[in-house]
C-alpha cells in the first residue's frame, strides 16, 4: 500500500479534469509552497485526503491489504453575492461526476476505487461561501 500513490492517483485525476473556469493555479494542496494566496479570486478550491482505516485481509505475506478514506474538496466563492452560490453548486456538481462511483484511479500501479460521493451544506468561511465534496474511497493492495 502507498499512500503517496493514493494522494497521486487523486490529485492526477483532479488536475486531468478541472471544472469550468478553474486552473491548476486556483487549486489549493495541502502543505504547498510558495503558500496559496486566494486574495481576488472568485472561485478556487482546497484539497485535503484523509486515511480512515488501513487493514489487512489476513496474516499471511501473500494477503492484500486495505485502505480506507477519503479525499476532500472544499469549493469556495466569495461571499456576498448570490450568483456566487449557483457557480459553488455547478462546480460541486462537475466534480460529483467526475469522482462517482465506480471511477477507478490508477497511479503507478495502485488502484484507488471510488465508493461514493457526498457534499455538505455550504457555509460562511471568513470571507469565503464553502461547500465540501468529499470522495470515499478503498485500495487493495499487495504487500
Amino acid at each position: 500500500m502507498s499512500r503517496l500513490k493514493t494522494k497521486q492517483a487523486f490529485l492526477d485525476h483532479l488536475l486531468a479534469n478541472l471544472p469550468t473556469g478553474i486552473t491548476d493555479d486556483d487549486v489549493a494542496f495541502e502543505n504547498q509552497k510558495p503558500p496559496f494566496r486566494p486574495k481576488g479570486k472568485v472561485l478556487w478550491l482546497d484539497t485535503h485526503i484523509i486515511e480512515a482505516s488501513s487493514d489487512t485481509t489476513g496474516k499471511d505475506i501473500t494477503d492484500s491489504d486495505l485502505q480506507r478514506g477519503f479525499f476532500q474538496v472544499d469549493v469556495r466563492v466569495p461571499l456576498v453575492d448570490s450568483m456566487n452560490d449557483n457557480q459553488l453548486m455547478f462546480t460541486v456538481d462537475e466534480l460529483a461526476s467526475v469522482f462517482r462511483f465506480g471511477t477507478k484511479l490508477v497511479y503507478n500501479g495502485q488502484t484507488v476505487s471510488i465508493l461514493n460521493n457526498d457534499t455538505s451544506n455550504s457555509n460562511e468561511d471568513g470571507a469565503w461561501y464553502r461547500r465540501m465534496i468529499t470522495i470515499n474511497y478503498l485500495t487493495i493492495s499487495e504487500r
